[in-house]
C-alpha cells in the first residue's frame, strides 16, 4: 500500500467495517483491470473504402468484413493523412499530423519525444504485440520509431510455409498462435499490418510464377476476372515486370511520355479486377482469424478496429499506385466493432487515422497524452451521427519525399471541395486544381469555374504547408538490403 495512505487506529467492529469496504474497493479494482477490453487494431495496407460491399461497392470482395461492419460503427469518412505508409502509421500510432512531424523522406523517423499509443496502454498494464509487412527499416519497421511501447515487434516474413513475404495468412498463425500464448491474465493491445493487397513485391519467387502488378495466390487473385483468366501481359519492352510495370508507367507520366490511349479500358478493368481479388483474399484471411478469436474464448471481448493506410489509383487523375493525394488515395475504411455493443451504426462526420489512438486509449479506459491531436471518434457512444461534410473542418494531406523526384503534391479538402496542389517532373512547376469530390462511386470532377473558391482554398492550403517549419526531423540510415526492398515494393526507381 502507498506509504501515504491515512493510518486506522481504530479497533472492534469498526475496523471490521473499514476492512470490508476496503475488500470491496479492491474488488472493484480488480474487476476494472479484468475486464478492460482486448484491442486489436488491422492495418490493411493499399485498402480503399470504395472498394468494400460495406462502402457501396457492387462487387462481392468482402463479405466477412461486410458482416463485421454491420454490427459495427462504420465511419463513411474517414480519411488518411497520406496515400503513404510511413505517414498514415504515424498518424494512426502517435495521434499527430505526420507532417507537422517532419515525415517526409523514406528515413524519417518519429522523434523520441512523440508519445505513442502502445506506450500509453503498456504503461496502463497492456500486452502489447505488432506483427507488420515489413522490414526493420521498411516503411513500418520498428527503427522508425513505431516498436516503442511494444512487448514484441515482430518483422515479416512471419513464422509459415507460405512463399510470399507478405501474405495475411502467416500473419494470422502468428497471431492466432501469440494469442494462444498470452498472459490470460492482462488485456492485451495487438497491432496486425497486411500487405496482401497492395502490389506484389517484385522479387524472384513472385516473378518466377506471374508478372502480374497485384499477384495473390491462387485461386483468389483471379477471382473476378472472366473465366478467371488475364488476358493481359504485365511487362515491358525493358522486362519491368509487376509493380515495376506500374512504376515504369508513372516515370513516363512524369516525363509527359505517356497517352492514356496506349493502356485500354479493358486492361485497367484487369487491373482493378486483380486488385480486387486480393480484397477477396485478405477477407478470407479475416474470417480465419475472427474464427480464432471465438476458438479461443476471445470474441467477447475484444474491440477490434479495421482500418487501412491509404487506397490506390487507377489512372483516375494522372497515376497509377498511390502516390496522388486524392478522394481515391486517400478514403479509407474506419470500422470500429465493440462486442458490448448490441446494434451496429454509420457515422458520416469526416474522421481521419489521427483519431484512432485518442478513440482505442478511451476504449480502453486510459488518458490519451495531451500531444495528440487527433480527437476521439464520434458515435462510440452508441449514437448514430449524421453530420454533412460541408460542415466539416479542412483536412490537408501531402505526398512530398525527397527521394521521389517525379511527383510532389499537397491537398487540401474542405466540404464538398478538394484543392490539388502538385507538380510532376515534366511540368516543372505546382499546378492548382480545384475538384467537386466524388461522392459514392462516382468519380471526382475538375472545376474551373469557381477562382474565387480555389484561391481562399489555396491560401489555407499554403499555411497548413507552414505547420513543419521549424521542425528538426529525425531519420535513420537505410541499409542496401532496405533500399531493395523498398524498390520491390515500387517506392524506390
Amino acid at each position: 500500500m502507498p506509504s501515504s495512505r491515512p493510518r486506522v487506529s481504530c479497533t472492534g467492529p469498526v475496523t471490521l467495517w473499514l476492512g470490508v469496504i476496503l475488500l470491496v474497493a479492491l474488488s472493484a479494482g480488480c474487476e476494472h483491470q479484468s475486464t478492460r477490453p482486448n484491442l486489436l487494431l488491422l492495418s490493411i495496407d493499399t485498402l480503399r473504402a470504395d472498394h468494400l460491399g460495406c462502402y457501396g461497392y457492387d462487387r462481392n470482395t468482402s463479405p466477412t468484413l461486410d458482416r463485421l461492419a454491420a454490427r459495427s460503427v462504420l465511419y463513411s469518412n474517414a480519411w488518411a493523412p497520406a496515400p503513404s505508409t510511413l505517414p498514415s502509421h504515424v498518424a494512426m500510432l502517435s495521434g499527430q499530423h505526420p507532417y507537422a512531424l517532419g515525415i517526409t523522406s523514406y528515413s524519417s523517423s518519429l522523434p523520441t519525444s512523440v508519445p505513442m499509443l502502445a506506450e500509453a496502454l503498456s504503461g496502463a498494464g497492456y500486452q502489447t504485440v505488432a506483427l507488420v509487412d515489413s522490414s526493420s527499416a521498411g516503411m513500418l519497421g520498428g527503427e522508425h520509431g513505431f516498436a516503442r511501447g511494444f512487448d514484441q515487434y515482430r518483422h515479416a516474413p512471419h513464422e509459415s510455409s507460405s512463399a510470399y513475404r507478405y501474405d495475411m495468412s502467416s500473419s494470422v498463425d502468428s497471431a492466432l498462435s501469440w494469442l494462444a500464448s498470452r498472459d490470460q491474465a492482462r488485456p492485451f493491445f495487438m497491432l496486425l499490418h497486411t500487405k496482401s493487397v497492395h502490389t506484389a513485391p517484385a522479387d524472384p519467387v513472385l516473378l518466377a510464377r506471374s508478372t502480374a502488378p497485384y499477384d495473390k495466390p491462387e485461386p483468389f487473385g483471379n477471382r473476378f476476372l472472366p473465366g478467371e483468366q488475364r488476358q493481359f501481359d504485365w511487362t515491358d519492352e525493358h522486362s519491368n515486370a509487376g509493380v515495376r510495370y506500374l512504376m515504369s508507367l508513372n516515370e513516363r507520366i512524369a516525363a509527359g511520355r505517356f497517352d492514356s490511349a496506349e493502356f485500354s479500358e479493358a486492361k485497367l478493368q484487369e487491373l482493378i479486377d486483380l486488385y480486387d481479388g486480393g480484397i477477396y483474399y485478405v477477407d478470407l484471411q479475416l474470417q480465419r482469424l475472427l474464427e480464432g478469436l471465438e476458438g479461443l474464448g476471445l470474441a467477447g471481448d475484444t474491440i477490434i478496429i479495421v482500418t487501412a493506410d491509404h487506397g490506390e489509383a487507377f489512372l483516375e487523375h494522372h497515376l497509377f499506385l498511390h502516390k496522388e493525394p486524392v478522394d481515391e488515395t486517400l478514403g479509407v475504411p474506419l470500422i470500429v466493432y465493440d462486442p458490448r455493443r448490441s446494434e451496429g451504426a454509420v457515422v458520416s462526420r469526416p474522421v481521419t487515422l489521427m483519431d484512432i489512438p485518442a478513440a482505442i486509449l478511451s476504449m480502453a479506459g486510459v488518458p490519451a497524452p495531451a500531444s495528440m491531436t487527433g480527437r476521439r471518434l464520434p458515435g462510440l457512444g452508441g449514437s448514430e451521427i449524421h453530420e454533412p461534410v460541408e460542415s466539416s473542418e479542412p483536412e490537408f494531406s501531402y505526398y512530398h519525399f525527397e527521394q521521389d523526384g517525379l511527383y510532389e503534391a499537397y491537398s487540401l479538402a474542405q466540404g464538398p471541395w478538394r484543392l490539388l496542389h502538385h507538380r510532376l517532373a515534366h511540368w516543372g512547376e505546382f499546378r492548382t486544381e480545384l475538384y467537386a469530390r466524388a461522392t459514392g462511386l462516382t468519380e471526382a470532377q475538375l472545376v474551373v469555374d469557381r477562382p474565387e473558391t480555389a484561391r481562399q482554398m489555396l491560401g489555407q492550403l499554403l499555411e497548413s504547408m507552414d505547420m513543419a517549419s521549424g521542425v528538426e526531423p529525425e531519420s535513420i540510415e537505410l541499409d542496401g538490403e532496405t533500399l531493395e526492398q523498398l524498390r520491390a515494393l515500387g517506392y524506390l526507381k
